[in-house]
């Protein structure tokens, strides 16, 4: 989860393609609080990573990232619509970057599972290939549960990881 963090705040700033986005958090690390007014935030929220297959030797998982955008608006057609655009464009912003996809230690997009427990490729520049997938997007909803002009989208973005048993 590290490299995805490093990577998203890479992309932000004027003229970049988090522009909008004035944070990211790790759900692991920061606690969660409503934003202030326009402010956007964007969260990583780590999921599960269930078995997916494997054979006796190894166990490949799917490892989910949730990216929530977070937006206080007091114009909900604005506020949903800046939450699915910050959502969306963090994920694209993911799987733009090779460096992702080829990571050359895996611990650093998942924080989760051992360099020395996952399955090397045959390519030497990057022994460690982490293949993305796209998961589930869900638009923008109030969320009146934390305040009534906050409005939240979620991308997930699923790394296909292999490790040994």
């Amino acid at each position: 989860m590290s490299l995805a963090f490093e990577r998203l705040q890479g992309h932000m700033g004027a003229g970049k393609l988090l522009e909008e986005v004035s944070g990211i958090d790790r759900s692991d690390r920061t606690k969660l609080t409503a934003p202030r007014q326009n402010s956007n935030r964007l969260w990583l929220v780590p999921g599960t990573a269930p078995p997916v297959g494997g054979t006796s030797l190894t166990v490949k998982r799917d490892f989910a990232l949730r990216l929530v955008a977070h937006v206080v608006h007091n114009d909900p057609a604005e506020g949903n619509k800046t939450a699915n655009r910050i959502a969306a464009r963090a994920s694209t912003a993911l799987f733009s970057d090779p460096e992702i996809a080829l990571a050359d230690n895996p611990d650093s997009l998942t924080d989760a599972i051992s360099p020395s427990l996952t399955v090397p490729n045959d390519n030497p520049h990057y022994p460690y290939s982490i293949p993305l997938k796209a998961g589930p997007f869900q638009p923008s909803t109030e969320n009146p549960r934390i305040r009534a002009d906050l409005y939240e989208a979620r991308a997930t973005v699923t790394a296909m990881i292999s490790h040994y048993l």
